[in-house]
């Protein structure tokens, strides 16, 4: 009997024996650990397992009748579970690169009962996803694990310090990419309180607390903060590329370099921007391409530099409007900024009343 089919777009949708579904590398390097489906259980059990339900699969390199699972395993594992000796699967043809960032995606913008979110691998999949072309956000990261920031800030600054040590230490992770360095050192169980951060066995606060925080890297971060925050100016003034023209001691030009990466890189959604600022480019070159609402949360975070990001926008939009006599050729307007530099200064002025 010929396997019924339907062609929706470049994808096809069949009914799949389960037994010709696989866990592929996509998978296993995204989710080397095991994965809680007890709510995508419960709710199979509620409801009864829906064929309408299709799974994403793509064609087995070797050929055949087998497919690798992209997205859906947990169906696939509790339709295995139960018997289910058939399922709907769309059939797409896509690469490496296109099934890693499918599986991102589907996994931090999909809403309804998946699997537990856990922090650590999520922040892997968003990584994953920035690689390839992906913007990071760090919104969907909360809402996807329920978390809130401070955790999400503690479990990020954790990851990228643990896989720094893990390449240091271990060779062989250093020409693999983000995941499957965190992929293999879990598979390996290269560092037992890494794999237990990981896989949510340890806290985040524990490691972050146990490893991060005694950490050079934790201390350097410290040591800057410090700096920024008590307005010294001793790190190394910013280098400035192109034909700009921001030199240190000059109005908002003259942030502290570390402060500002700071407070952009505690947002974790702004690995552009740090990447852009490190190597010598302006706040205002920085900026371009965000969008307002990046900025609006971004602005939450950084404090007093919204003001002096204000201001250095201004300089800018008067300058290029007096060369080029086109008032719209500032990056973003500075008045984007000012409701919440207000609301900061009014805060400061009640706190001082007290």
């Amino acid at each position: 009997m010929k396997t019924p089919e339907r062609t929706i777009g470049e994808q096809k949708v069949l009914m799949v024996p389960v037994e010709n579904l696989f866990r592929g590398a996509v998978q296993e390097t995204l989710f080397p650990g095991a994965r809680d489906w007890s709510d995508l259980r419960e709710e199979i059990n509620r409801n009864g397992y829906k064929l309408e339900h299709a799974i994403v699969a793509r064609p087995c390199r070797q050929g055949g009748k087998r497919f690798e699972v992209i997205d859906g395993l947990g169906r696939v594992t509790i339709a295995r579970e139960a018997g289910v000796e058939k399922i709907s699967a769309a059939i797409l043809e896509m690469n490496d690169e296109e099934a890693f960032r499918y599986v991102a995606e589907a996994n931090l913008y999909r809403r309804g009962a998946v699997a537990k979110a856990n922090l650590v691998q999520t922040i892997v999949l968003a990584k994953t996803h920035e690689s390839l072309g992906g913007t990071y956000r760090v919104e969907p990261i909360l809402r996807v694990c329920g978390v809130s920031e401070p955790t999400y800030t503690r479990a990020h600054a954790s990851l990228l310090f643990a896989v720094e040590k893990l390449r240091e230490d271990f060779k062989e992770l250093k020409g693999k990419s983000f995941a499957e360095a965190v992929s293999e050192a879990v598979r390996r169980d290269l560092w037992q309180d890494f794999t237990h951060f990981y896989t949510g066995e340890q806290k985040v606060k524990t490691f972050w607390k146990k490893h991060y925080l005694v950490s050079p890297r934790a201390q350097e971060e410290s040591r800057k903060q410090s700096i920024y925050k008590s307005g010294s100016r001793k790190a190394k003034p910013e280098k400035t590329s192109g034909n700009t023209n921001v030199q240190a001691g000059h109005g908002a030009a003259s942030a502290d370099p570390a402060g500002v990466l700071l407070a952009f890189i505690r947002m974790g959604a702004m690995a552009s921007f740090a990447r852009h600022y490190s190597q010598g480019h302006d706040v205002a070159v920085c900026l371009e391409g965000r969008t307002d609402s990046e900025l609006q949360h971004v602005a939450r975070y950084a404090g007093d530099l919204c003001a002096q990001i204000k201001k250095l926008l201004g300089e800018r939009k008067r300058a290029r409007a007096k060369t080029s006599g086109n008032s719209q050729a500032a990056l973003m307007t500075p008045s984007l900024f000012e409701p919440l530099a207000d609301t900061s200064a009014k805060r400061s002025a009640t706190s001082r009343r007290r």
